[in-house]
């Protein structure tokens, strides 16, 4: 199993650049570390052409022919996104090519397998697979360069209308998620402030993978009003489409109610953030902020937890006063 924090820094090193030149502060001398980093950027560069036309190619040489037709209109798709309630979003079907997007599920790794360094939410407020290490997985890594590229962000500044968008090198909270059977994901916010960068997350992209994906299994991403009275959106999680949408102190999102897909199948998705700097208005959120369903009944356990979440994960030990907390969801989880 892959090194966590190795893994993280491959990722810095093969996606850092690729948006923006590095910053370096003039009355600071330049130490070896940034040096290797200035050098690992351009090697990054460097990989992400090779990439293009190497034997895992999914699509032609050109970046954005990995792309569906979208990623040609999104001045006209841009008056769609701004307008939408209860706040900016749009759906795309057709996100990927399809010789992209059929690549990307082939290689899509089952959660149980314990080669690839899945992260495991199991708690009442959470119950997903996430990954963002993608040692051997060249079509996932490839796909990252991709939406990290110049030529995509630049897309995505037009769809957005946000001059200044860019792209996480880090890819904090991104990476491939998976929902099994009986998974959910409680309505929240997202973090607001980077905790690496310190800059302010702007856009999420949600890209679904779910092909034979049945509408009595659920999973439909819901959009929330800003009161948190009201879900105004449904999203269900059709193949190869992606939501692009705002993230800000009114974009209320999740997936409440627990899947009810067979044992053997999972919620697939990709994620990624754009990024700028923060705005004097922004709230320093550094942590997702999570909410309880209007309907659903929050008792002492499931509030510490609640209270745990603004700060940090919630691992098995915080559940240790609660045994019997799997028995008690209703039909929340």
């Amino acid at each position: 199993m892959a090194n966590k924090e190795s893994c993280r820094e491959v990722l810095v090193n093969k996606v850092a650049g690729l948006n923006v030149a590095p910053k370096i502060i003039s009355d600071s001398p330049t130490t070896a570390k940034q040096r290797t980093r200035l050098q690992s950027e351009d090697a990054a560069n460097d990989l992400l052409k090779e990439n293009l036309t190497d034997k895992t190619d999914v699509a032609g040489d050109s970046v954005l022919s990995f792309f569906g037709s979208w990623i040609n209109e999104t001045k006209l798709i841009s008056g769609e996104f701004t307008n939408a309630k209860p706040f900016e979003h749009v759906a795309i079907p057709n996100f990927l090519s399809d010789a992209a997007c059929e690549q990307l599920i082939k290689e899509f790794p089952d959660p149980k397998n314990t080669r690839h360094n899945w992260h495991h939410y199991d708690n009442p407020i959470e119950m997903k697979y996430a990954l963002n290490c993608f040692d051997g997985l060249p079509v996932a890594s490839k796909m990252f360069h991709l939406l990290s590229s110049p030529e995509v962000i630049l897309k995505i500044r037009e769809l957005t209308g946000i001059a200044d968008l860019e792209a996480d090198p880090h890819l904090h909270g991104a990476g491939l998620h998976a929902y099994p059977s009986g998974g959910k994901l409680d309505t929240h916010l997202d973090y607001a402030i980077h905790p690496v960068t310190g800059k302010e997350r702007r856009i999420n992209i949600i890209l679904f993978l779910n092909k034979d994906w049945n509408e009595e299994y659920g999973g439909d991403l819901q959009l929330w009003d800003a009161e948190l009275k009201t879900c105004s959106q449904v999203m269900p999680p059709k193949y190869n489409t992606a939501v692009i949408f705002r993230t800000c102190d009114i974009s209320y999102h999740g997936l409440p109610f627990p899947l009810k897909c067979p044992t053997d199948m999972h919620r697939r998705s990709i994620a990624i953030y754009y990024v700028s700097e923060p705005r004097p208005e922004t709230v320093k959120r550094y942590k997702a902020k999570f909410f309880p369903h209007p309907e659903q009944k929050v008792c002492d356990n499931l509030r510490r937890l609640y209270e745990v979440r603004k700060d940090r994960r919630i691992e098995q030990e915080d559940l240790a006063d609660w045994p019997t907390w799997r028995a008690e969801g209703g039909k929340f989880w």
